[in-house]
């Protein structure tokens, strides 16, 4: 919970394993009651679960690319979130 107030930003990264597990679930109520920007990286097609499809159902997500590398899509969502611009982000 403390490293969830501390956090600029959450990364949630979905997959058939954390859409089960009720501890994923409670850190992603807790964000988002501390208003905390959650960007969603999808990593398989697992549907959320149904607390956490409730929580992010306004948040569109990112798919993590089958070569294991992430979309600028993201890094550029990273950015916004944290006031950057490319020159401060590597």
């Amino acid at each position: 919970v403390e490293q969830i107030k501390k956090a600029a930003i959450v990364l949630f990264l979905s997959s058939e394993n954390s859409n089960k597990s009720d501890n994923v679930t409670k850190e992603i109520g807790i964000a988002v009651s501390y208003l905390k920007p959650i960007i969603p990286i999808k990593l398989d097609n697992a549907p959320y679960n149904i607390n956490i499809e409730y929580d992010l159902c306004n948040i569109d997500y990112i798919e993590y690319k089958q070569d294991g590398c992430f979309s600028n899509k993201m890094l550029d969502s990273i950015r916004i979130h944290l006031g950057m611009n490319n020159n401060n982000f590597i």
